[in-house]
């Protein structure tokens, strides 16, 4: 899961919720779960494309991994919900949508070599 890095653009502070800690630990949380590329899995038997800025998961393992209750977990996403920061997509776990997610972060052009210059001073 700690794979990579994600480059969260600073505007991230001037959003609604980034004065309540808990909100935003748990918006901050679910940017970095959130797929940076489309991927294919099997979810109950079924094949299912989750997208970039998507995530499933569910309330209780959020809740232990933030170390909240499930019920808080919940209230906190209700909260996003309601403020257009989240969708979810009803299945048996929580699939998540964190709609600003291309906002949010910074996507850098892909890397290509760069020409470095040198002065030379004599």
């Amino acid at each position: 899961m700690s794979q990579g890095f994600i480059q969260l653009h600073r505007k991230i502070q001037e959003e609604w919720f980034w004065n309540n800690s808990k909100l935003s630990h748990l918006m901050v949380d679910l940017i970095l779960r959130a797929n940076h590329e489309p991927k294919e899995v099997s979810f109950k038997g079924q094949k299912r494309t989750i997208n970039r800025g998507e995530h499933i998961t569910t309330y209780r393992d959020l809740a232990q991994d933030l170390g909240s209750s499930k019920s808080t977990i919940e209230r906190l996403i209700k909260q996003l919900i309601k403020g257009g920061e989240l969708e979810i997509i009803p299945t048996k776990a929580t699939h998540i949508i964190v709609v600003k997610y291309l906002s949010l972060i910074h996507i850098s052009e892909p890397t290509r070599p760069r020409l470095i210059s040198y002065a030379v001073f004599c």
